[in-house]
């Protein structure tokens, strides 16, 4: 796997953005339901997924109705996807040709890069570092979000790993960065994270779906979403 870093991921909400941008519509919506559908097809092989994406962005009227065909094949199968759904996909419904050709045109970039050296330069939440560039410096502080450092993340996680079988409450979850580098973790010393039941909470409700895509990728099953703010509840 090539080397990539924080800087790579950076890059690459900026150019997302540019050609979101560049057709006049707002970079968020178009590009985090690229972002999160393209992480969902991870699981494939990299050739696979990268003609997957490039079918995606190719010609008008194609990337919304095929997005959503693709997320229902997934909520299927992994039931808790369905808030992300709704979240993520809401605006794919009736999209102006501007935002259809934006789609379109993540699909086209995302296509075109390393994209799995990428989340493994990201500890394996690329949503998240990407998700943090797009929201605007005030917006971001005024919401408390803050990507965590995949190595913070990772020395984080090794120093408490849960046992298989254990519950794990994360009431302030994010995109659950922290969480995927406990997964991570806890497959490299052979433990089956799988067996973990996850409560993820968040008051933000498109930070709470981008984590549930990520506990989808990671092979997550017992998984339960919390919108709101839990501490205060």
């Amino acid at each position: 796997m090539s080397g990539h870093g924080a800087g790579d991921v950076v890059r690459l909400a900026q150019r997302l953005a540019d050609v979101t941008a560049g057709r006049g519509v707002e970079p968020m919506p178009a590009t985090l339901t690229a972002v999160s559908t393209a992480v969902l097809l991870l699981g494939a092989p990299w050739a696979l997924t990268r003609a997957t994406l490039g079918l995606l962005g190719a010609g008008d009227g194609v990337a919304a109705p095929l997005t959503r065909k693709l997320w229902l094949s997934n909520v299927a199968v992994v039931p808790y996807l369905a808030g992300s759904a709704a979240q993520l996909l809401a605006w794919t419904e009736q999209p102006t040709p501007e935002a259809e050709r934006a789609l379109g045109a993540c699909y086209e970039v995302l296509a075109g890069v390393d994209l799995p050296g990428l989340v493994e330069g990201a500890g394996g939440d690329v949503l998240g570092a990407i998700y943090t560039e797009l929201i605007a410096p005030a917006d971001r502080n005024a919401r408390g979000a803050f990507y965590t450092p995949a190595d913070v993340a990772q020395l984080i996680a090794a120093m408490s790993l849960p046992e298989e079988g254990d519950s794990v409450s994360e009431p302030c979850c994010g995109t659950a960065g922290m969480l995927v580098a406990t997964i991570r973790a806890m497959r490299r010393r052979g433990l089956r994270p799988e067996t973990i039941r996850w409560v993820l909470g968040d008051v933000d409700r498109t930070a709470l779906a981008l984590a549930a895509v990520n506990m989808a990728a990671h092979g997550m099953v017992h998984v339960r979403l919390v919108p709101g703010n839990a501490l205060a509840d």
